[in-house]
């Protein structure tokens, strides 16, 4: 990902704010919202990886997907938004590099 800091404003655009506004968009009753974090959101922390663990965000990118899902958690605790979040690792698809 691009670790450029003049991203950041473009990155809480796309990521957090668009989050925030999926979210709100939800009709109610709405089951099950699955955002798609991403294991920067980890950053440089110490490895293995765990669930539990603190985000240490190294990147636009991976602070606004961060604060992200800190939005959608503090929703699902305040008015039992029904969200979900999974953090893929190492994702590729056609067109990459087939050493991944």
């Amino acid at each position: 990902m691009e670790r450029d800091p003049a991203l950041i404003d473009l990155m809480l655009e796309v990521n957090l704010r668009g989050t925030a506004r999926l979210a709100a968009a939800c009709p109610r009753g709405l089951t099950s919202f699955l955002y798609a974090g991403t294991c920067e959101e980890y950053g440089d922390g110490p490895v293995p990886f765990r669930e539990e663990q603190r985000e240490r965000p190294v990147s636009p990118y991976s602070a606004a997907k961060a604060m992200a899902t800190q939005l959608l958690l503090m929703l699902h605790r305040a008015r039992g938004f029904p969200a979900v979040v999974a953090r893929p690792f190492l994702t590729y698809g056609p067109g990459q590099d087939n050493g991944m």
